[in-house]
């Protein structure tokens, strides 16, 4: 029954994104909300200037649509919804001032980290009060869990705050969050099939099908961005669904893509500021493929392709944990 609920909740995603995306790329024409590019960018994407954003206003409504009218209003589904769509709300916050402002710069950096401070203190609230998580981790490869509720918040906020902000870096090519993040939301799937969490198979199924009916006007050429509202929203569902399947600190290896994708930005920085020479022709780490030759579908199918290796690894580090510890840490 749950895996059927699933499919229904895949196929809504899908249907209501393409539906509600197909009319709001108009809308967002008319209303002149294009994508403003950065001049120290490729130049090859100056042309994509005035393409219609903030695309990813439709995840919220659609995912809440698609995983309450399958799974009910229970307190994981409504956690999960709650903890993409907070995240979301920062990222539209970001958009709205880049477009009224007709420039590249919306929040500036600490005001986007301060406010995702705030949401990490409400999603742990959630998480731990509403939900009913333990303050714990399980250790991946070992039959342990590590349960300290101070270093539990303190590596969570890492977690939360990282993923999110790396899913934006991400967001650098036509397809290529939507694209990766497809994958890693069916590797999430596969585990909240193994471990019989019908929130998590629901949620993530839901995330599925709305991906790929983003993809659909997202790919080369795109007719539509995500915005930081997409981005901000993925990476709050990735965090969300990591905490309740309790692969908290598996992450970095689920979402490893993300993590090259910041990486790439940290590194770039630092060498430069300490020897004035680049490492990567540009970062992210997209941009260092696309200007040594490749075409975006090109780099596109190259970090999929990726994301599908390190989601395998993941998996089997997930299939060998014992069940029943990972429900002790779920409550």
């Amino acid at each position: 029954m749950n895996f059927i609920l699933s499919i229904l909740a895949l196929a809504l995603g899908f249907f209501l994104t393409v539906v509600a995306t197909r009319k709001l790329i108009p809308i967002l024409t008319r209303l002149k909300f294009g994508q403003e590019i950065r001049e120290e960018g490729p130049q090859s994407h100056l042309q994509k200037k005035g393409t219609p954003t903030m695309g990813g206003a439709v995840f919220a409504p659609v995912m809440a649509l698609a995983v309450f009218l399958t799974n009910g209003v229970n307190r994981y589904s409504v956690f999960l919804v709650l903890c993409a769509t907070l995240f979301g709300l920062i990222g539209f916050l970001d958009d709205g001032l880049k477009l009224f402002n007709h420039r590249s710069l919306g929040l500036r950096a600490w005001q986007k980290v301060a406010l995702q401070l705030v949401i990490v203190g409400v999603v742990l609230a959630l998480g731990l009060g509403l939900v009913g998580l333990a303050p714990g981790f399980w250790i991946p490869g070992f039959q342990l869990a590590l349960k300290q509720p101070l270093f539990y918040v303190a590596v969570m906020v890492i977690v939360l705050v990282g993923t999110t902000n790396a899913a934006n870096l991400t967001d650098g090519l036509d397809g290529l969050l939507s694209g990766t993040s497809l994958v890693i939301a069916v590797g999430f799937f596969i585990i909240s099939v193994w471990h019989m969490l019908p929130a998590g198979m629901t949620f993530s199924a839901a995330l599925i099908g709305v991906l790929l009916g983003f993809f659909y006007f997202n790919r080369h050429p795109a007719s539509i961005f995500m915005g930081d509202t997409g981005s901000f929203f993925i990476g709050g569902a990735m965090a969300g669904l990591a905490m309740l399947t309790k692969t908290e600190l598996l992450l970095p290896l689920i979402c490893l893509i993300y993590v090259l994708e910041a990486l790439s930005v940290i590194i770039q920085v630092l060498v430069f500021k300490r020897t004035g020479k680049r490492v990567f022709r540009m970062s992210p780490l997209h941009h260092h493929f696309e200007l040594g030759g490749l075409k975006e579908e090109q780099v596109l199918y190259l970090f999929m392709i990726i994301t599908g290796i390190s989601v395998l690894l993941a998996l089997l580090v997930v299939h060998g944990a014992d069940p029943a510890l990972l429900q002790q840490l779920r409550g």
